[in-house]
């Protein structure tokens, strides 16, 4: 790791000079950025699985299975400098949509960006983004928020979006979807089958027995083995 180290002798002339005699040692602007992707990954972490989470209670227990941080540990663990990654959009449904897609790029700041994407019945669209180290639908840790909205005026709820995750759910120079059908295997689990739902790639490789921190529970339960019980 490298540091930062105030150095000083004779007069203490500010308390910047104070802490560098002290000892104390600055974190570089790398070693900052990388802290605040960490905290906000974590933020977003938390708002996965559970009765009002992402991915409802088929996600439960998905905390207990990633890394602190969401492994953004070193700079190394963030997009690379001019790394790009493909977004797409499905829709499969009988209606027009607009997607509200969201990201976080840390290497242009820590803000969350977002696109509205247009994506005609049965048609798909996708385009190259700076490499994101996190992306979802709608407001990010916000489940419940509008993922995409119909061109009858019918807003569909992000909740199945699962946000996806650098290093986790894809990497840079991959593509990552998300996808608006109608909810024939009732995903978000409210018995109707007829509704739309949107959902993203990262819900579905989740739900795989094994996941992609390859953990295996058996059974056919995927990632989150008997946490969804």
């Amino acid at each position: 790791m490298k540091l930062n180290r105030l150095c000083c002798g004779g007069t203490v002339t500010s308390i910047l000079f104070f802490i560098g005699c002290a000892g104390f040692v600055l974190p570089t602007a790398d070693e900052i950025l990388v802290s605040s992707v960490s905290a906000k990954a974590d933020e977003l972490v938390a708002s996965v699985g559970g009765e009002d989470g992402y991915g409802g209670m088929m996600m439960g227990g998905y905390a207990d299975h990633v890394s602190s941080g969401m492994g953004f540990w070193q700079t190394d663990d963030l997009a690379p400098d001019g790394s790009m990654v493909t977004v797409q959009f499905h829709n499969d449904s009988g209606e027009d949509c607009t997607f509200d897609f969201s990201y976080i790029a840390a290497r242009t700041g820590l803000d969350e960006q977002s696109i509205l994407v247009d994506v005609d019945a049965g048609d798909s669209v996708a385009f190259d983004i700076e490499c994101a180290e996190m992306m979802g639908l709608g407001e990010l840790g916000t489940p419940g928020a509008v993922g995409c909205m119909l061109a009858n005026g019918d807003e569909i709820e992000n909740t199945m979006a699962v946000p996806g995750f650098l290093n986790l759910d894809y990497l840079c120079g991959e593509t990552y979807s998300h996808h608006l059908r109608t909810d024939v295997d009732d995903l978000d689990e409210d018995g109707d089958t007829e509704e739309l739902v949107v959902y993203s790639d990262a819900l579905l490789m989740h739900l795989e027995d094994g996941g992609p921190t390859g953990h295996q529970h058996g059974f056919g339960m995927g990632m989150m083995g008997g946490h969804r019980r």
